[in-house]
């Protein structure tokens, strides 16, 4: 079928935003002109309804050999292992050998870029990246609780209506169910459900999608976009937690950073003095610990 612009604008035209929604998909029929549009309305939890525009299409990739990623300014790693393994340590170790002929491979064509790491579990495999490369700490960072953080953001201002700026307030530590909630204010108190619905945020997208992949992308993105526009945006990212929160072993976990076109431009130092996340930041901490010293690296 024929892209048809007129047709398209016609079926746009209670939007706001129609004729940017336009020029954009006019540019994407022009790189990939076999990709088909659709709209669907789609019925979330709270009963709310959405149109959502669809494509469907493949696009076409170019393998080429490492070297095609000559001077990089951000390389991304997704890899994760889709072997049989019978233990966690067998599914981690697989990740690492992957990463033990990609890291050092990339690292040498790209020396000055920043390596960010979404393969999972995020905090080992961004220290993985770290050793491989042999790249300044501020250069190596993981998605760690970025999509999070955003989530959590997004909850209290919007949705509990909560006094402080959902700005001041992060998911920190380990990326998972032992990650923390902190912010600045430390008087700011947490809605009870708080936790509910942030699960529901990310099944909502689930079961409309068929996947969260979507939302991890996005997150992902804003990251890239801080890196390469040198915005010096704070997110919540893997870096290396030594030295902070009394932590003093070579682990990766989500604090808030400044980012910038070199990567960590600073680490935002100990923002919640609670003893509770101290003490969940320090169990994390040794439970990655304890997982890396068994890995071959």
């Amino acid at each position: 079928m024929e892209f048809d612009r007129e047709n398209l604008k016609r079926q746009l035209s209670k939007y706001k935003f129609r004729d940017l929604t336009v020029e954009e998909l006019t540019k994407v029929n022009m790189l990939y002109p076999n990709f088909r549009f659709s709209m669907d309305t789609y019925v979330f939890k709270d009963s709310s309804q959405k149109d959502l525009l669809n494509f469907t299409g493949t696009i076409p990739v170019n393998y080429q050999d490492l070297s095609a990623s000559w001077n990089s300014k951000v390389v991304i790693f997704t890899v994760n292992s889709l072997g049989n393994s019978h233990t966690y340590l067998d599914v981690v170790q697989n990740n690492v050998d992957m990463f033990k002929e990609l890291v050092p491979a990339l690292g040498h064509y790209s020396p000055q870029s920043v390596i960010l790491v979404a393969s999972q579990p995020v905090e080992i495999m961004t220290y993985a990246a770290w050793k491989l490369s042999a790249f300044p700490e501020n250069q190596v960072i993981g998605i760690g609780c970025n999509l999070d953080s955003k989530r959590f953001q997004y909850i209290l201002t919007n949705v509990l209506k909560a006094q402080s700026s959902g700005n001041e307030m992060w998911i920190i530590g380990e990326q998972g169910e032992d990650k923390v909630p902190t912010w600045s204010n430390q008087e700011e108190a947490v809605a009870p459900d708080f936790w509910v619905q942030m699960s529901n945020r990310a099944m909502e997208i689930l079961k409309v999608k068929g996947q969260r992949s979507w939302s991890v992308g996005l997150s992902i993105s804003d990251l890239v976009d801080s890196i390469i526009n040198n915005k010096k945006k704070v997110h919540s990212v893997s870096v290396l937690a030594k030295g902070y929160y009394n932590i003093n072993s070579e682990v990766f976990l989500s604090l808030p950073c400044i980012l910038g076109d070199k990567g960590v431009h600073e680490i935002i130092k100990d923002i919640s003095k609670e003893d509770l996340v101290t003490e969940k930041l320090w169990s994390s901490a040794s439970s990655i610990h304890s997982l890396q010293n068994q890995l071959k690296l």
